[in-house]
């Protein structure tokens, strides 16, 4: 089965994961923000366009009209989309609007900034309409054979811990449901099955997932979602020398897709996020 190498440790220098931005860029409020129902829509017409989480995003959105009237559509069809999830479902709806306006900090400065944005919200509605369409529960589940295991490149490194992103890529051609956060089964250095040190919903330093994971719907025309886990090398190691091999499959556990090798971690502890949409990848991993 393939196995994918640890991402290199110059990528230290990305962004902690799920950080606030530069002093100033701290979440707040957007422009349609109401109890039970989170906007995506700047507060235009104050310096530099602020009001949400990330002032690049702001700014972009404020100074196109073609981009502000797409993010008031994302939170139209955000609100019909809460209307119609199960109300265990809609804290991770409405987190991932407040989080959104996050995914501007990876794009360029000015002027490449409108670029990025327009893409990022145009990845967001394609999401959202994917989402809505699954409501209905007729779409199936994804098949391991039509999924392919990559890397993103985005992750943190850190003093002795690591968190990365990885991608599932569908090339089937019928939409498809992912649900929930890959089944893992790891070893270490020697062989020995370690699948107690699993802890799912809980990538550190991601923020905790609001309520239960909204699913993924992938298609041909919208073929990836994303997880993360996250390691540390603080401890000793189980089998007297670093590196774990966590091994990936999708909910139900079966076919694997692919094995990661985590070669520097020595913790009992892998911490696995939830598949989300890759409209969100950029909001957690920089």
């Amino acid at each position: 089965m393939p196995v994918l190498p640890s991402l290199p440790a110059a990528l230290a220098a990305s962004i902690l994961l799920g950080c606030a931005g530069p002093a100033g860029d701290a979440p707040g409020a957007t422009a349609g923000d109401t109890p039970g129902h989170v906007s995506i829509v700047p507060v235009c017409g104050t310096a530099g366009g602020a009001g949400p989480a990330s002032r690049p995003y702001a700014a972009a959105v404020c100074a196109d009209p073609a981009l502000e009237r797409q993010a008031r559509r994302i939170d139209a069809l955000a609100a019909a989309l809460a209307a119609g999830l199960p109300s265990d479902r809609r804290p991770a709806l409405e987190d991932q609007q407040r989080r959104f306006p996050e995914t501007a900090y990876g794009c360029p400065e000015p002027p490449g900034a409108a670029g990025c944005v327009a893409g990022l919200l145009a990845q967001r509605e394609r999401d959202l309409r994917d989402l809505r369409n699954s409501l209905d529960g007729t779409l199936p589940a994804c098949r391991p054979a039509d999924l392919r295991l990559r890397e993103t490149g985005l992750g943190d490194y850190g003093m002795s811990h690591a968190v990365a992103a990885y991608r599932l890529d569908y090339l089937g051609g019928q939409a498809c449901v992912l649900q929930g956060p890959p089944v893992v089964a790891i070893r270490d250095a020697a062989g020995a099955r370690r699948d107690g040190y699993v802890e799912y919903e809980a990538a550190q330093p991601l923020p905790a997932p609001a309520g239960l994971p909204l699913p993924v719907v992938l298609s041909a025309g919208n073929p990836s979602a994303w997880f993360a886990l996250s390691s540390s090398s603080g401890c000793d190691a189980p089998a007297g020398r670093p590196g774990y091999e966590v091994e990936i499959s999708v909910p139900p556990a079966g076919t694997a897709l692919g094995t990661i090798r985590l070669e520097h971690a020595t913790c009992p502890r892998i911490g696995v996020s939830p598949l989300a949409a890759m409209s969100m990848l950029r909001a957690a991993v920089h």
